[in-house]
């Protein structure tokens, strides 16, 4: 085998008539942290989502173009195809069972056991052995620098918690030869994604080949070393780390250079439409206690902290969504979080940052997404 893991050569993919990657073609060192970067709609996820197997790529007429593994030229079919050689994948949708646990998720195919009868049987049959599985999530989220109880189920954890469980599960398997990452930082702030940028400098260390796919080009240019640029399906640029900045990186991406814009500030008179009075949030991984807060009409008001300290829970706890203590008033009228309807015809509402699960109707139309609050 060569000094590459991955070699991929005029790759190619349609959906229906649109072309969607156009010759695309990229080589990959063994422990390389491997940029590849674009603006929505490049085929960045496209791109992943061949070499990892999706299902998606089969049902619509698969791909033309040359895919070589371990110095051996391969057809990936299927995930299952892609985990058994050592590929992970990252997604940018949560690909976790909501109803399972941290635990269970991390762990999930790859379970430890005890027999049945003790070690001297061979009936084949045993247990899954909950309590090692818990002390391996425990150590990997620890090596994560994440720390979340094992026993929450991933439905009742906020969203940064869940992209850590799907780092977690892909870190944690001991095969692991290429790891795709599809905007894994997307969801995290910057301590938490400087956490992850830690982690993939560790992995690529050990030997472990990553291809990173991310908006945020600061990232891309503290750990990758070298940086593939997509625009429209087709390789407009390539560079080296001694190479890369930020500016050249984005003008490629959108194929022209942006000029700052500068917004007057409006003296506006402060009219309260939000007052917040021990205002408590009972989200797990996010518990938010006792907040007074005022916000007041025209203003845009920033909120942030650490992971887990209780930025997420206000939105949440205003729109009913977890169990509250304390006081909301809405235009100087105290408001029911448990009253959605009435909070929203008070003009406020939430986009979740589990746009998903949360933030749409999936099996509606576009039109039916946006007029359904106003919906009576």
């Amino acid at each position: 085998m060569g000094e590459y893991i991955l070699e991929v050569r005029n790759l190619e993919k349609y959906y229906g008539q649109n072309k969607v990657l156009d010759k695309v073609s990229l080589s990959v060192r063994k422990g390389e942290i491997y940029g590849l970067i674009g603006a929505n709609g490049s085929g960045k996820s496209t791109f992943m989502n061949i070499l990892f197997g999706n299902s998606v790529i089969a049902g619509t007429g698969g791909y033309s173009g040359d895919i070589m593994f371990e110095g051996e030229k391969v057809q990936i079919r299927s995930t299952t195809e892609a985990i058994g050689r050592g590929i992970g994948m990252i997604y940018q949708e949560f690909m976790l069972i909501p109803e399972m646990t941290v635990s269970e998720n991390i762990k999930l195919t790859r379970e430890n056991t005890k027999s049945i009868f003790g070690k001297a049987s061979r009936s084949g049959f045993s247990f899954v052995d909950k309590k090692k599985d818990n002390e391996d999530a425990a150590q990997v989220l620890e090596q994560l620098g994440f720390q979340i109880d094992n026993s929450y189920l991933v439905k009742n954890i906020s969203v940064n918690a869940k992209q850590f469980v799907e780092i977690a599960r892909e870190v944690n398997k001991k095969d692991l030869k290429l790891l795709l990452l599809d905007e894994p930082t997307a969801v995290l702030g910057e301590e938490d994604a400087g956490k992850l940028m830690k982690v993939l400098k560790e992995l690529a260390e050990k030997g472990t080949s990553i291809i990173f796919c991310t908006h945020r080009l600061h990232e891309i240019c503290e750990v990758c070393s070298h940086v593939t640029v997509l625009r429209d399906g087709q390789v407009v640029s390539d560079y080296e780390r001694d190479e890369l900045d930020m500016h050249t990186l984005a003008r490629d991406m959108i194929g022209y250079d942006v000029a700052a814009v500068k917004k007057e500030h409006l003296n506006q008179e402060k009219k309260e439409i939000l007052k917040f009075k021990d205002f408590s949030v009972y989200m797990p991984g996010e518990l938010l206690k006792e907040l007074d807060l005022s916000v007041y009409q025209g203003e845009i008001l920033g909120l942030t902290s650490l992971s887990g300290h209780g930025k997420l829970a206000v939105g949440y706890g205003v729109m009913g969504q977890f169990p509250v203590r304390g006081e909301l008033f809405c235009g100087g009228m105290e408001a029911d979080v448990k009253n959605v309807r009435k909070t929203i015809e008070n003009g406020v509402f939430l986009l979740p940052d589990d746009r998903k699960n949360m933030g749409l109707l999936l099996e509606h139309s576009v039109r039916d997404n946006i007029v359904f609050s106003q919906c009576h």
